[in-house]
């Protein structure tokens, strides 16, 4: 459960359900199954899944995509302009540790 409800979206939402909802309409791949319920135990079963919720999500996105821009600049042989990403990404994350 967030802390706040201003982000609740961002952490008890099952995204996975719209992931699945698309695969089964592009290709009708069945959706397993497996429950999104907050696990009142200390751990979760070694047979459950967790839920994919918005945070890992942004998390993997944000990292991929600058880890991308910043591969791309390298190939191109900017070495200051992906640095500059770096500096850039490593502040918002700096920031964001200290703001949360």
């Amino acid at each position: 459960m967030a802390h706040t409800r201003r982000m609740a979206w961002l952490f008890e939402v099952d995204y996975m359900d719209y992931v699945w909802n698309f695969l089964h309409k592009l290709t009708r791949i069945q959706r397993p199954h497996y429950t999104t319920d907050e696990d009142d135990s200390e751990h979760i079963s070694p047979s459950g899944h967790l839920p994919m919720t918005g945070y890992p999500l942004l998390v993997t996105s944000i990292v991929f995509i600058v880890g991308m821009t910043k591969s791309a600049l390298l190939y191109a042989n900017l070495q200051t302009e992906a640095t500059t990403v770096e500096c850039v990404f490593g502040a918002f994350v700096a920031a964001g540790c200290v703001a949360y």
